[in-house]
């Protein structure tokens, strides 16, 4: 981290010290360096830099989920990788997202077992990546478990659900979170 004022502040110092990055990693690796790795570095760089000398500031201004979108779908960091570099998110940041994240998946399509499935998939896989957003992972780790699409077949056909009316049922359940937890979080 570099200690003194640079133009731009936080960013341009967090810039400025990514930039370091990659150079010292370019030229301890002069053949192999892909532009690709560069990105990576300067990301890193930058984001490690932001979160010893203002990340908090940035989540401030632009919100938790606003910074977890930006850093998993713009620059293709993983949920696990973020907390790393930030110290993971509170509960309550965490759940918005993945309320968000849920309340956003399209179930207004054909119901067919496929598109059942990827509804659950796509709601597990959000789940998960709240679980691994989390900075308390021991209380990521007591969460109950995350449940497969068997389950909410059987849950679905138990209750007496039948052809595309049992797919339906999978799906729209892939859009309702935990009453207790949304609660629980204020939503």
């Amino acid at each position: 981290m570099i200690p003194w004022k640079t133009p731009g502040g936080k960013i341009g110092r967090a810039a400025l010290t990514a930039s370091g990055d990659v150079l010292v990693n370019a030229m301890n690796n002069l053949s192999g360096y892909t532009a690709e790795q560069a990105g990576m570095d300067f990301a890193t760089g930058f984001i490690g830099d932001l979160a010893g000398g203002g990340m908090g500031q940035i989540i401030n201004k632009y919100g938790s989920k606003a910074v977890i979108n930006g850093l998993m779908d713009k620059m293709g960091y993983t949920a696990t990788q973020i907390r790393k570099m930030t110290g993971g998110f509170d509960g309550d940041a965490v759940r918005k997202w993945y309320k968000d994240n849920v309340d956003a998946i399209n179930v207004n399509i054909d119901p067919t077992e496929a598109n059942a499935r990827s509804v659950v998939n796509q709601r597990n896989n959000f789940k998960q990546q709240a679980r691994d957003l989390m900075s308390d992972q021991n209380a990521a780790a007591n969460l109950p478990e995350i449940q497969s699409y068997d389950f909410y077949y059987k849950k679905a056909y138990d209750a007496g659900f039948r052809g595309k009316e049992l797919y339906q049922e999978i799906m729209n359940g892939g859009t309702r979170t935990n009453k207790t937890y949304n609660k629980k979080f204020g939503e």
